[in-house]
C-alpha cells in the first residue's frame, strides 16, 4: 500500500473520530454548576463570561433564546 494512501486513511479516520467524540460531548455533557428547586433545575454559568466552551456549545445547540444570565435563567 503507498504511503500517502496509508496516511490520507488514518487523517480521515483520526478526523472522523474526533468529530463524533466532540459531538457525543456536547450531547452528554454535564453543564456544571446546577441549581435545583424541586423538579426544576437551572445552571448558573449559562449566559455569563465565564461559562465553558463546552456549556457554550450546548447552549448554542439547545438552549432556548441564550438571553444573557442577567435578563434570563433557564
Amino acid at each position: 500500500m503507498k504511503p500517502w494512501l496509508r496516511y490520507s486513511i488514518c487523517i480521515l479516520l483520526g478526523l472522523g473520530g474526533g468529530a463524533a467524540y466532540a459531538v457525543h460531548q456536547v450531547r452528554s455533557a454535564d453543564l456544571g454548576r446546577q441549581v435545583t428547586n424541586g423538579p426544576w433545575s437551572a445552571n448558573t454559568d449559562q449566559g455569563t463570561a465565564d461559562a465553558s466552551a463546552l456549556t457554550r456549545a450546548r447552549v448554542a445547540l439547545f438552549g432556548l433564546l441564550a438571553l444573557p444570565a442577567k435578563e434570563a435563567m433557564y
